[in-house]
């Protein structure tokens, strides 16, 4: 865990660095030199260090095609360029040859899961973010397993930055943050009406396109069903986002409110700069979330 308390509470396995075994996806997926063109982009992952939750577009960063250019789904979906890689797994730049489209495939690193039952959950949490279709969410268009009996998931690309890179550069104007939040609320609601809980909003996980700059709420993937069962709703997410109910893991107690709550903090950010719960430890920082009020 990072000194913060700001560690994405599912990233648990490492990821081989350079050098050492190859991972899942370059390791074992069939290769293949021919295929569609990805139009000359390149591409880089904000947050990687975040469990590589927010894919955008920027220039010059990861490998060239030629050192990877596996394919995934039959075939279907060529791997053109590394993103980034972090504990959760790698992302890439792809290139769906059927559509002519490009994509963001994440392929969660081997040691992530500890069953094919995990598997399964996280492939299903993949389908139900499928099911939002919402012009402010993030599309999720395939999911499936590769070649070596791992997991991916293909989703849309958007060729702009994430609202934490934003943020970075100092705080946000009042009429801006309106602006950038009621689409984000918008597919919230969305996904709620649904019954999917996000559980991890927060400035990383919404993206700022380019053209436009508009909002996308992406990473569905800690997503849950409200109907699931209690046992679904493991403590997960990053602390300094959370509602006081995912701190104390009270997950049976989860519905949309949580969400709500986690968009209070990332406006709070927006506007100050500053984080409203800070803790020099996970475990500070969680305490700060369940009982203390925010600083001013």
């Amino acid at each position: 865990m990072s000194s913060d308390g700001e560690d994405d509470l599912r990233t648990e396995a490492s990821v081989p660095s350079s050098g050492s075994e190859l991972s899942d996806a370059t390791q074992v997926l069939r290769c293949s030199g021919s295929g569609g063109n990805s139009g000359g982009q390149s591409a880089g992952v904000a947050d990687a260090e975040d469990g590589l939750q927010t894919i955008v577009q920027s220039a010059g960063v990861g490998q060239s095609a030629s050192e990877i250019l596996p394919v995934i789904g039959d075939g279907r979906y060529r791997l053109d360029r590394l993103l980034g890689e972090g504990a959760f797994g790698q992302v890439y730049l792809g290139w769906d040859t059927s559509l002519q489209r490009a994509v963001a495939i994440k392929v969660p690193s081997p040691g992530r899961f500890g069953s094919r039952a995990e598997q399964e959950t996280y492939l299903s949490e993949a389908r139900m973010a499928a099911q939002l279709d919402h012009p402010n969410a993030v599309t999720v268009y395939d999911a499936g397993r590769t070649l070596s009996g791992g997991v991916y998931v293909v989703s849309q690309f958007i060729d702009g930055r994430t609202l934490e890179a934003e943020i970075r550069e100092g705080r946000l104007t009042e009429q801006e943050t309106v602006r950038l939040l009621i689409p984000v609320a918008r597919a919230l609601h969305a996904a709620h009406q649904r019954k999917i809980i996000h559980r991890d909003v927060k400035p990383a996980n919404i993206l700022i396109s380019r053209e436009g700059r508009i909002p996308f709420v992406a990473d569905f993937g800690l997503a849950i069903h409200g109907d699931q069962h209690p046992a679904a709703y493991a403590i997960a997410g990053t602390p300094a986002y959370m509602s006081p109910e995912q701190a104390r893991g009270e997950g049976h107690r989860l519905d949309g409110r949580s969400d709500l709550f986690s968009l209070g903090v990332v406006m709070y950010e927006m506007l100050t700069d500053s984080r409203p719960f800070r803790g020099g430890s996970l475990r500070e920082t969680l305490s700060q979330v369940i009982s203390a009020a925010p600083r001013s």
